[in-house]
């Protein structure tokens, strides 16, 4: 079977197939970009195939700012997406597990500079 744009080896492989090193990490990358997650979460499942410990500064979830100023997460993602804090400058996206199902989602985590942001918009 052939790619039907471009006549390659497709990156959808039903049967298992030996792969080089090189070669399964390609195509594991080409996958990998077709999901559309963010880099954060491309790294994040690179290294945790790895093993390899991700280094971060301190990051807070909305349930963590919400907890700090009494209030609930769904108000703080509100004002967040409201006042377009969900950027690289104030936080990072990561996949994370849904709290009442098994599927897997991106959550935003805030760096101390979109938590500053955030608290400083509820006062």
């Amino acid at each position: 079977m052939e790619c039907s744009r471009c006549g390659n080896q497709p990156v959808l492989i039903t049967e298992p197939v030996c792969l080089c090193e090189e070669c399964a990490l390609d195509t594991a990358l080409a996958i990998l970009a077709s999901c559309r997650l963010s880099d954060a979460s491309v790294n994040a499942l690179i290294q945790s195939g790895f093993d390899m410990p991700v280094k971060t500064h301190q990051h807070f979830s909305a349930t963590d700012i919400a907890k700090e100023l009494g209030t609930s997460a769904q108000k703080i993602g509100r004002l967040a997406n409201k006042h377009n804090l969900k950027t690289d400058q104030f936080g990072e996206w990561r996949l994370g597990k849904a709290a009442n199902s098994s599927k897997q989602i991106e959550s935003f985590f805030y760096n101390e500079s979109g938590r500053r942001q955030i608290i400083g918009l509820m006062r």
